[in-house]
Protein backbone atom coordinates (compact mmCIF):
# COMPACT_ATOMS: atom_id res chain seq x y z
CA UNK A 1 0.00 0.00 0.00
CA UNK A 2 1.04 3.51 -0.91
CA UNK A 3 -0.01 6.39 1.71
CA UNK A 4 1.40 10.04 3.25
CA UNK A 5 0.49 8.41 6.49
CA UNK A 6 3.52 5.88 7.92
CA UNK A 7 1.44 3.96 9.61
CA UNK A 8 -0.12 2.91 6.41
CA UNK A 9 2.73 3.17 4.10
CA UNK A 10 4.00 -0.22 2.55
CA UNK A 11 1.55 -1.96 4.47
CA UNK A 12 1.27 -5.77 2.47
CA UNK A 13 -2.31 -6.19 0.90
CA UNK A 14 -3.90 -9.08 0.40
CA UNK A 15 -6.00 -9.45 -3.17
CA UNK A 16 -9.46 -8.72 -3.58
CA UNK A 17 -11.11 -10.03 -6.22
CA UNK A 18 -14.91 -8.37 -7.04
CA UNK A 19 -17.11 -8.55 -9.79
CA UNK A 20 -19.89 -6.40 -10.17
CA UNK A 21 -23.24 -8.08 -11.32
CA UNK A 22 -25.38 -5.51 -13.79
CA UNK A 23 -28.29 -6.65 -13.02
CA UNK A 24 -30.49 -3.63 -14.22
CA UNK A 25 -32.24 -4.00 -17.58
CA UNK A 26 -32.62 -1.19 -19.98
CA UNK A 27 -36.37 0.57 -19.48
CA UNK A 28 -37.57 4.22 -19.38
CA UNK A 29 -39.55 6.35 -17.13
CA UNK A 30 -41.80 9.23 -17.67
CA UNK A 31 -42.99 11.74 -15.03
CA UNK A 32 -45.89 12.50 -14.34
CA UNK A 33 -47.07 9.25 -15.22
CA UNK A 34 -51.08 8.85 -15.88
CA UNK A 35 -51.87 5.60 -16.51
CA UNK A 36 -50.55 2.34 -17.93
CA UNK A 37 -50.31 3.52 -21.31
CA UNK A 38 -48.59 6.58 -20.25
CA UNK A 39 -51.22 9.23 -22.05
CA UNK A 40 -50.20 13.18 -21.22
CA UNK A 41 -52.69 15.37 -22.33
CA UNK A 42 -52.48 18.97 -24.10
CA UNK A 43 -55.38 20.88 -25.18
CA UNK A 44 -56.36 23.84 -27.56
CA UNK A 45 -55.14 27.53 -27.63
CA UNK A 46 -51.11 26.50 -27.20
CA UNK A 47 -51.66 24.46 -24.11
CA UNK A 48 -48.45 22.37 -23.49
CA UNK A 49 -47.61 19.23 -21.40
CA UNK A 50 -44.83 19.48 -19.58
CA UNK A 51 -42.78 15.76 -18.78
CA UNK A 52 -39.74 14.10 -17.94
CA UNK A 53 -38.02 10.94 -19.86
CA UNK A 54 -35.05 9.35 -18.00
CA UNK A 55 -33.06 6.45 -19.21
CA UNK A 56 -33.29 3.60 -16.48
CA UNK A 57 -29.91 2.21 -18.08
CA UNK A 58 -27.22 3.89 -20.19
CA UNK A 59 -27.68 2.51 -23.42
CA UNK A 60 -25.03 1.33 -25.60
CA UNK A 61 -26.53 2.64 -28.99
CA UNK A 62 -28.48 5.72 -29.50
CA UNK A 63 -31.80 5.19 -27.92
CA UNK A 64 -35.26 7.15 -29.49
CA UNK A 65 -38.75 7.43 -28.28
CA UNK A 66 -41.93 8.13 -30.87
CA UNK A 67 -44.61 10.10 -30.05
CA UNK A 68 -47.89 10.15 -31.15
CA UNK A 69 -51.10 11.86 -31.28
CA UNK A 70 -54.27 10.77 -31.36
CA UNK A 71 -55.66 13.63 -33.17
CA UNK A 72 -52.69 15.37 -35.00
CA UNK A 73 -55.16 18.57 -35.64
CA UNK A 74 -55.66 19.20 -31.83
CA UNK A 75 -53.45 19.57 -28.93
Amino acid sequence: MVSVDARYNGLAVSNVFLRNIDNVTAGFSIDPVTSNNVRINTSEGAATATFTIVLIKEPTANASITFNSDDLTEG
